[in-house]
């Protein structure tokens, strides 16, 4: 809508006399996902259990990578004392560089793998600790991102969407990284029946004008 000197930003339901200031909307959608941001202590929690549950899952590839490298310090000292044995004269130095060469392709083989499994590695923690100031403060975060990056946001946070009635979010599900805080409280009451659910990038997105 335009006032008599600027422009007003609104969200329009598609019902007559629905129309809603824009900043206000923002403002009831902020504080709804502050509801779910995490304290200090939820954190702490999620770190533990991904700790747990990583060192769990990651069982067999650590002790195969473990075996590796013993096998990889086998092998170096192997070269070692081939080396010795040659300049003692124990052993010539063409069956010293057949040996050598073994051992090389093996220690490339195993240092490769190594390489690898580092690579695929990601600490679960250190991914939680990047997203803290997301985890903790959710409307902030999507206050300050760009429009493509708060759809994504929205779906992330609310996989079944969210409702508004009576100036008031709500919302059926949502992302499990959330859920530690309700666990803790025994109770969600932003929970809501999933029928008649409307995703706000369906709802509120689509129907906002900035005449």
């Amino acid at each position: 809508s335009q006032g008599r000197k600027k422009k007003y930003a609104f969200y329009n339901f598609g019902v007559k006399g629905t129309n809603l200031n824009r900043d206000d909307v923002h403002t009831w959608f902020m504080n709804f996902l502050n509801n779910f941001g995490l304290q200090e202590k939820h954190i702490a929690i999620l770190k533990k259990k991904l700790q747990e549950k990583l060192v769990k899952a990651t069982e067999n590839e650590r002790k195969e990578a473990d075996s590796m490298r013993k096998r990889l310090a086998e092998l170096e000292q192997k070269q070692t004392s081939l080396i010795q044995k040659n300049l003692d004269g124990v052993i010539s130095d063409s069956v010293l560089k057949q040996q050598l060469a073994f051992l090389d392709k093996e220690i490339t083989d195993i240092q490769t793998v190594l390489i690898n499994v580092a690579e695929d590695e990601q600490d679960p923690v250190k991914l939680l600790e990047f997203a803290e100031e997301y985890l903790k403060s959710p409307a902030e975060f999507w206050e300050k991102a760009k429009l493509h990056t708060k759809l994504k946001l929205q779906w992330f946070e609310f996989p079944s969407g969210i409702t508004f009635e009576n100036e008031k979010f709500r919302t059926a599900q949502i992302a499990n990284v959330f859920n530690v805080k309700s666990r803790l409280s025994g109770r969600n009451s932003t929970n809501v029946d999933p029928s008649g659910i409307e995703p706000l990038t369906s709802g509120v997105q689509n129907r906002r004008s900035t005449i």
